[in-house]
């Protein structure tokens, strides 16, 4: 539900961002819980998060005022925005209960929901696309329930890392080839980039070797000035017009840096970007090109919206999930490899911590997106494990 109804709701309906939908999600999860669906195994766990939720609202609410002293912006909208996460936060551990109680069921789960994503390529890959009503439309290429196929491969890295590193042997490789080619038919270098993180992490040396080597075979039937000038942030672009993805992530870069220098490295404050004052002349030059800021607030990629919101505070927060996702990435390519033994509980949280990385970093949707409340969801689930296995060890003393 989560990996697909915030972009259903973007796509079909006239709304200016997934955040309607995974509000529809977060009700949902509350709505369960509040008739007695979700069954919540830990009371101490859910004070300490809710307790953590009331932290951090007062934290950011503490920073977005010290913010707005520094570069004037709403602070209705950061309030909004900071009553949305406290609703996110809440559905998160919900959602993360319900993984807990059914963890048994957690590898068929996301495997029934990584088939549903391989159909969506496919369809996608066809041009078998329903109407929709999005704004973001405007782009030539939709994957359906999606509306271009970055969104498709943001959503789709963390299932398909997934189903790499719980397969084995020849269906390691044909999740691999499948996705691969489905990069090229889609022209998406984002899904490209989940490819290559997906087989470097899962595929012995000589494997790897490889499937590089049959893939550069293949590339050299395939016109590479696509996946080459969104590479090249110097170059002007085919026939002399610019790539959009390229523009969108030399704005995220010209937000945050223009962001950081205006707050003297403290940030405009949680979720206001482009409500507060900026210069960017990519930002300028995409509003030309498409009559609409539909990228703006989403700074291009995230790891360039922390870092205008946050400031220092949003480096920092980057450097942990570097750290967390490098950690996440030797562990499951040991798993991968059969050296190490995790429970699926862990699999699928480490599979989302790395997964993640490719919204973070290379094409973002804002924090209000169904993958990072999945990839939320997930590092929740593995700290309730963590949790208890340490009070079945307090037990058993």
């Amino acid at each position: 539900m989560a990996a697909f109804l915030p972009a259903t709701v973007f796509y079909l309906f006239p709304v200016s961002s997934h955040a309607v939908g995974l509000l529809l999600v977060c009700l949902i999860l509350m709505g369960l819980a509040a008739i007695g669906g979700i069954r919540v195994l830990s009371p101490s766990l859910t004070i300490n998060w809710l307790t953590m939720i009331g932290v951090a609202a007062a934290g950011l609410l503490a920073h977005g005022v010290i913010a707005h002293a520094l570069v004037p912006s709403p602070i209705t909208q950061l309030m909004q925005s900071l009553v949305f996460l406290a609703v996110m936060l809440i559905a998160i551990y919900l959602l993360a209960s319900i993984m807990q109680e059914a963890a048994n069921a957690l590898p068929q789960a996301m495997g029934w929901v990584t088939l549903a994503f391989a159909v969506s390529g496919i369809l996608g890959a066809l041009r078998l696309q329903p109407p929709g009503a999005s704004i973001a439309l405007s782009f030539e290429k939709s994957v359906f329930p999606f509306t271009e196929p970055s969104q498709f491969a943001i959503a789709f890295s963390t299932f398909l890392l997934h189903a790499c590193v719980t397969s084995r042997g020849w269906r390691t490789l044909a999740w691999l080839g499948f996705a691969g080619g489905l990069a090229l038919m889609l022209q998406s270098l984002s899904v490209m980039v989940a490819v290559t993180l997906a087989a470097l992490i899962t595929l012995p040396i000589f494997r790897l070797a490889v499937f590089a080597a049959v893939g550069g075979a293949m590339l050299t039937f395939v016109d590479l000035q696509y996946y080459l000038d969104r590479l090249d942030f110097g170059a002007q672009g085919i026939n002399g017009v610019e790539s959009l993805s390229r523009l969108v992530y030399r704005q995220g870069l010209e937000l945050a840096s223009d962001a950081f220098q205006r707050s003297s490295g403290w940030g405009i404050g949680f979720n206001q970007l482009g409500s507060a004052p900026f210069s960017s002349p990519t930002a300028d030059l995409i509003y030309r090109i498409l009559r609409n800021d539909s990228n703006l607030r989403d700074g291009g990629f995230t790891a360039a919206k922390l870092v205008s919101e946050l400031g220092v505070i949003g480096i920092l927060i980057m450097l942990l999930y570097v750290f967390a996702a490098g950690f996440s990435a030797l562990a499951l390519r040991r798993y991968a490899l059969g050296r190490l033994h995790l429970a699926p509980a862990q699999v699928v949280g480490r599979a989302a911590i790395v997964g993640v990385s490719i919204e973070l970093m290379v094409r973002g949707q804002g924090y209000f997106s169904g993958s990072l409340f999945i990839a939320a969801a997930a590092v929740m689930l593995l700290y309730m494990d963590r949790s208890r296995k340490r009070e079945a060890m307090v037990t058993t003393e």
